[in-house]
Parts: structure tokens; C-alpha cells; sequence
């Protein structure tokens, strides 16, 4: 199929909208692989990634709860990606096994100054050949970052939620766009 200018579609996959493109996006896709529809008339204005689709692959304009529901599927799997992207993909399994651990060993050795007491992380600050005091500030600053922007994230996470909850209709809810405030 051949995309017309100016014209938007919507590609339905197992069930759900996953995509909205035009044009500028793909040109033409195979339909005997891509299932995608047309957006006519005013679908544009409510037609939103997530949605769910009729078992014939039509949409059906969703209810306020409906529009809610997949509004508040979207916030969440904005949040959830962008904390992902936080924590980082390079980090290991046994980074993330003893953060709690590293986190309250650099604090207790910064205000202890006892490597004896904090034996993860003496250990840790020898095998890296680094000293345990430098280690244990870098430990704590990285915490303390990784914090800030955690709570960012959460904030804004619950504002937005509250307003989808309070949204009123449709109107409002298309209104609530995910902004990351950590790019603001």
C-alpha cells in the first residue's frame, strides 16, 4: 500500500495501536505483513499508541475510561523507560545486588573512617586499587545524583497522573503530554 500525503494511518499489532506514521515516515508498507489503517475524519485527534483495536482492526472512538486507561498505560511506560535509561544498561547484576549495601557502607566509612566497618567496601576499593575514602565519596555523589533525578522523574510522574485521573474529557486528557523534565 502506497501512503497518500497528509494523510495519517495507524498500524494495529496484536490488537493494539503501535504506531501512528504519514508519509514522511513510510511511504508504502506491505499489507500482508503490516496491518495499517487509515485515519480519517477526526480519528487523528483521538486515535493514540496503545489503544486497543476491534477484533476487526477497526477503532472505535474509547470511552473517558478508556481514554484514561490507555492514557495512564502510556505515562507509566514513559516512566518506566526513562528510569531505565537512568539506572543504565551497563550496569551488572552484582552492582545493583550490593547498591544498598555500597550506598550505606560509603556513608557509614565517611563518617566512621573505619575500613573495618565497612568490609564490602574495603574490599571493593582494593581490588580496584582505589582509595576507600575516594571510593566511598564517589559512591555517595553518584547516589545523591542518581536520587535528584529519580525523584525528578517520579514527580512528574505523579503530577501527570493525577491529572489524567482528574481529566474531565477527552479534550484534557489529549492535553497531557509526557515531557521528560530531566531534558528541560
Amino acid at each position: 500500500m502506497t501512503a497518500k500525503p497528509h494523510t495519517k494511518y495507524a498500524i494495529i499489532a496484536n490488537g493494539i495501536v503501535s504506531q501512528i506514521f504519514d508519509s514522511t515516515i513510510y511511504q508504502e508498507w506491505d499489507e500482508q505483513s503490516i496491518t495499517a489503517i487509515e485515519l480519517s475524519g477526526d480519528m487523528s485527534e483521538w486515535v493514540v499508541v496503545g489503544m486497543p483495536a476491534n477484533a476487526d482492526n477497526t477503532l472505535t472512538r474509547p470511552s473517558l475510561e478508556q481514554a484514561r486507561q490507555v492514557h495512564l498505560n502510556e505515562l507509566e511506560d514513559c516512566f518506566l523507560r526513562e528510569v531505565a535509561t537512568l539506572q543504565g544498561s551497563h550496569i551488572t547484576q552484582a552492582e545493583i545486588n550490593t547498591y544498598d549495601t555500597q550506598v550505606a557502607e560509603a556513608k557509614l566509612y565517611l563518617t566512621e573512617k573505619n575500613p573495618d566497618m565497612t568490609p564490602l567496601l574495603r574490599t571493593l576499593a582494593q581490588s580496584r586499587g582505589q582509595d576507600i575514602a575516594e571510593l566511598a565519596t564517589k559512591i555517595v555523589q553518584k547516589n545523591q545524583a542518581y536520587n535528584q533525578k529519580l525523584m525528578l522523574l517520579l514527580g512528574n510522574y505523579q503530577k501527570l497522573k493525577d491529572q489524567i485521573l482528574k481529566a474531565k474529557s477527552e479534550d484534557e486528557l489529549m492535553k497531557i503530554v509526557y515531557v521528560s523534565p530531566l531534558e528541560s
